[in-house]
């Protein structure tokens, strides 16, 4: 009895969780075909809309107030039911929602077969293999418009570089003979020097000679007059 009793509500509880699961597939499905979205295959068909009456969903908004207030007070108030609700939307359940192409709508993933998971996953990775080749293809275009659009400027740069590069190495090349011919010009100026003193020293060498020249010349002259004068 206390085993029924205990699997009483659990049953419950595990049937509403399932119908949940169930219309919010359905409202995703049915989403899906009437607002596809771009560069995604919807479903060819969308499940039949449930016939509620206002006065259903009035009562439904009444029960779920209630149930709201009382699981708010059993929380501990208004906060710690609005960090319940967060943590509840960060644990992933919603990533549990798989669509099954053989079923043409999104399935709990827990309630799915081997057969029925490697399904799923084989159209979630053709699709992701799908957009991702669109976004390829999408990128290629951008490329090539960006080359039309760009190609003049391209090749303008592309010249501009090749100028800048010769002008580099020129300028290089400048700088190396510069520095060449500035090393030539020290040590010719320094050769320059040293000559200038061999010269001033070999011109001070013919002062002194003729000037011994022209003293021997005087004896000399003073010699020959003074002979003259003893012969006459």
């Amino acid at each position: 009895a206390a085993g029924e009793a205990l699997s009483g509500p659990q049953h419950l509880l595990q049937q509403a969780e399932s119908m949940l699961h169930e219309e919010m597939a359905n409202m995703i499905t049915r989403d899906a075909v009437l607002f596809p979205v771009k560069g995604a295959k919807p479903p060819k068909k969308a499940p039949p809309e449930m016939d509620v009456s206002l006065e259903e969903l009035k009562s439904a908004a009444d029960m779920l107030e209630e149930e709201l207030h009382t699981f708010s007070q059993a929380a501990g108030g208004e906060l710690s039911a609005e960090a319940a609700v967060k943590a509840a939307l960060e644990d992933g359940s919603v990533k549990q929602f798989v669509f099954l192409p053989s079923a043409k709508r999104f399935v709990d993933s827990r309630l799915m077969g081997k057969k029925e998971r490697a399904e799923a996953a084989k159209h979630q990775f053709e699709m992701i293999d799908a957009n991702q080749q669109k976004e390829l293809k999408r990128v290629k275009k951008l490329e090539e418009k960006m080359e039309r659009l760009l190609g003049g400027y391209t090749t303008k740069a592309r010249q501009a570089l090749l100028h800048i590069r010769k002008l580099t190495e020129e300028r290089e090349t400048v700088a190396i003979e510069t520095e060449v011919f500035e090393t030539l010009r020290a040590r010719e100026e320094k050769a320059i020097e040293t000559r200038v003193e061999e010269l001033q020293e070999q011109v001070e060498r013919e002062k002194n000679r003729n000037k011994k020249l022209q003293n021997r010349f005087k004896e000399v002259q003073k010699t020959v007059e003074l002979l003259n004068g003893k012969l006459q």
